[in-house]
């Protein structure tokens, strides 16, 4: 508790300073702190401070929900492969709540879905990873792209449903014809 209320101190003190980057940094570790509190009074027994570059993305992936994984990346200034953490919660484990998160954060690309489809190929899948990347695929906001790995993932139950679709096959019919 010390330590989080040296850091809350801190971050105000930089940014009476005008040190901006000194005063965000205070804060996401402050927030990093919180989360490891928090963690303590629960079962998930996650260690958080002091982790090493190499296990960042083991530790990201071990936690339960996106905003706490955006704490531990923010907190040591690590871009993690979000395609990867997303085939590990969504695909594999069925997590929408997590890709809804993700979502909300303004995060969720076209070229993830392709990253994460690619991943799905790369190894071998079970009814239940199937059926969420078809639903993974529902949220994928460029018809064409939606269209395209729905193809190549041989679901042409999507994709007939998206050419016989009012709305999307008329699209989809111009797009192909070219």
């Amino acid at each position: 508790m010390k330590a989080l209320t040296l850091f809350l101190d801190a971050a105000e003190s930089y940014s009476k300073d005008f040190c901006v980057c000194q005063s965000l940094r205070c804060k996401r570790l402050t927030r990093l702190i919180t989360l490891q509190l928090h963690f303590l009074t629960t079962l998930h027994k996650t260690k958080l401070i002091n982790l090493r570059r190499k296990s960042l993305l083991p530790c990201i992936l071990a936690l339960p929900r996106f905003y706490q994984a955006a704490v531990v990346a923010e907190a040591y200034d690590f871009t993690p492969d979000w395609s990867e953490v997303l085939y590990q919660q969504v695909i594999l484990k069925g997590d929408f709540n997590y890709l809804e998160e993700h979502k909300q954060h303004g995060l969720l690309r076209t070229g993830t879905f392709e990253e994460i489809a690619h991943k799905f190929k790369q190894n071998a899948a079970n009814e239940s990873a199937v059926r969420n990347l078809k639903k993974l695929l529902t949220y994928c906001e460029d018809i064409y792209v939606y269209y395209k790995l729905a193809y190549d993932n041989q679901f042409y139950d999507v994709v007939n449903m998206l050419l016989n679709d009012a709305q999307t096959g008329c699209c989809l019919n111009d797009l192909l014809a070219n």
